[in-house]
């Protein structure tokens, strides 16, 4: 990294401009707020860039994410924990909070069992292919050791490539209520968060850019 330093240096002129520019997809996502190193980067919530992140900018980068899944099709909210397992959902709502918008706050919330029922899924889903695993190595080749969670997917490869597992992933897919992502993605939330982002960017003006004279 060139530098630790997080935060754009603009202009009044160039701040204002900012905090008001849609993203690709119509939504503000504050996205020149951010340090010319960080731009163009995926920002991974479990990621050391994450972490140099203030809370104001993680909120920021937690609303683009949920917009972009939303928008690529994705459900907008499961998808983002799948692919970032180690992010706690508290911390990730307690950032959605700060946002201080009332129905999105609601409306994750409600979306927040059945993501717990999906992990639960996930978790029985692996347990079930560790046991069959450690059952195989047992039977046939007479390695009688527990196998570590860890190693479940290094021992199950070698166990299917021989036939004796199949580990086809039969993982159901995070059930998503589909009004949020066509709540998320409708015209009248997209002009609601045309008002509220740049309104919530100014008040964070100094943890989201610093001022230049020029």
């Amino acid at each position: 990294m060139e530098s630790s330093e997080t935060r754009a240096t603009l202009t009044q002129a160039e701040f204002d401009a900012a905090v008001v520019e849609p993203d690709r997809f119509g939504y503000p996502t504050g996205e020149r707020l951010f340090h010319n190193w960080m731009s163009g980067r995926e920002v991974h919530m479990s990621g050391p860039e994450f972490a140099l992140l203030n809370p104001s900018q993680k909120t920021l980068v937690l609303w683009r994410k949920i917009v972009r899944d939303a928008v690529f099709g994705g459900d907008g909210i499961f998808s983002l924990f799948h692919s970032n397992p180690d992010v706690h959902w508290d911390t990730a709502l307690d950032l959605i909070d700060a946002l201080d918008w009332p129905e999105l706050q609601r409306r994750v919330k409600d979306a927040l069992p059945l993501y717990r029922k999906w992990q639960e899924d996930v978790e029985a889903s692996q347990e079930k292919l560790r046991l069959e695993i450690q059952a195989v190595m047992s039977e046939q080749m007479g390695q009688t050791n527990k196998v570590a969670r860890d190693d479940v997917l290094q021992f199950g490869m070698i166990l299917h490539s021989r036939g004796a597992i199949d580990m086809s992933d039969d993982t159901p897919e995070p059930d998503c209520p589909p009004q949020f992502k066509a709540w998320l993605t409708s015209q009248p939330v997209r002009d609601e968060a045309a008002r509220r982002l740049p309104v919530w960017m100014r008040e964070r003006q100094a943890d989201l850019c610093i001022p230049s004279e020029g």
